[in-house]
């Protein structure tokens, strides 16, 4: 019988050890994304001349609401700064989310840094192409909406005199509207402020689709673009000897996963 009362006593004591090390460990999350794009649209902008893009990502969450990430994608080598670069961008960002007292509306709090490796400064980006943006953001059931304030160059653009854009904004509101617990609808619309730029304003719009199908997100997206910064048909020249209009409205697939 004593052991009996030993036996229990010591079951006890390990599984209520165990189930206080899991409370514990429910306060951390760490999620993992990656994704085959046809093209990377950046605020319906081409990263990539047109070209696929592999996108993936880390995330980390505390139960307390405060959030740390890094996501990172391959961009065109010769898309941004004098020198190339490694071509590719590393976002990393952090905030923290919550809930209004007494309400169901969301509110998400930030900073995110876009980092360019080895783009080297330039006539064209005498500052360096690196961006950092403090973000504000609101939401409530399927809708959300998003402000995004530059602290730095708005990617290495001077203003008209060659002033500094820190100051530029960038306003977004989304919608999404799940139709099964397969198939989910979206659309967008977002506007660039360019500070102490006179015509590089525009607006971006997207309507979209993503199917579960045997465990990946399967994405299509149309995105589009207009007003006076791009016109609908932005023209770059690339290092391929071939101009890209990388604002044409376009069709971006994907195939996702997260972890």
């Amino acid at each position: 019988m004593k052991k009996l009362v030993l036996v229990a006593a010591i079951a006890a004591t390990t599984f209520g050890a165990v189930s206080q090390v899991s409370a514990a460990e429910s306060e951390h999350t760490l999620t993992a994304n990656v994704g085959v794009f046809s093209d990377y649209r950046f605020r319906g902008i081409s990263q990539t001349y047109n070209d696929p893009a592999l996108q993936g990502g880390f995330d980390y969450t505390h139960s307390s609401g405060f959030y740390l990430g890094n996501w990172n994608s391959n961009v065109a080598s010769d898309f941004i700064g004098d020198g190339g670069g490694a071509g590719l961008e590393m976002d990393f960002y952090g905030g923290y989310r919550a809930t209004l007292p007494n309400t169901s509306i969301g509110y998400d709090l930030g900073v995110l840094h876009y980092y360019y490796p080895g783009v080297e400064d330039g006539a064209a980006f005498p500052d360096g192409a690196d961006t950092t943006e403090l973000y504000v953001g609101l939401s409530h059931g399927n809708l959300s909406g998003k402000i995004s304030y530059s602290v730095t160059d708005y990617f290495g653009v001077k203003g008209d005199n060659g002033e500094d854009t820190d100051g530029t904004l960038y306003y977004q509101a989304a919608y999404s509207m799940p139709l099964s617990d397969v198939l989910t609808l979206s659309a967008g619309v977002g506007y660039t402020d360019v500070a102490k730029v006179s015509d590089a304003n525009y607006t971006d719009y997207y309507i979209g689709a993503v199917y579960k199908f045997g465990g990946v997100d399967l994405g299509a997206k149309l995105i589009a673009t207009s007003g006076d910064g791009v016109e609908g048909d932005l023209p770059t020249a690339n290092s391929r000897g071939r101009i890209e209009k990388i604002a044409d409205t376009t069709l971006v697939l994907s195939v996702s996963k997260a972890f």
